[in-house]
């Protein structure tokens, strides 16, 4: 499955991204403007969505959507 960082949190919610990450939900929101979530958050982000159904997202799935905003020039 190739998403986006903007996919990853729309599909998640940036509520479940909050709560996963600990961190305040104008930040989720000003990263899903960047297209992009910082690579020290995804091993928590990954454990988090593995045990809550959204098995789909992996460290591969964060990785393929860094390269593809890095594509873009984002």
């Amino acid at each position: 499955m190739d998403t986006s960082f903007v996919d990853i949190i729309t599909e998640i919610g940036a509520g479940g991204v909050s709560e996963a990450l600990s961190v305040p939900s104008q930040r989720v929101a000003l990263w899903k403007h960047r297209n992009s979530i910082p690579p020290r958050h995804w091993r928590r982000l990954v454990a988090w969505a593995q045990g809550g159904g959204h098995e789909w997202l992996t460290l591969d799935a964060l990785a393929r959507a860094a390269e593809a905003a890095a594509e873009k020039g984002g």
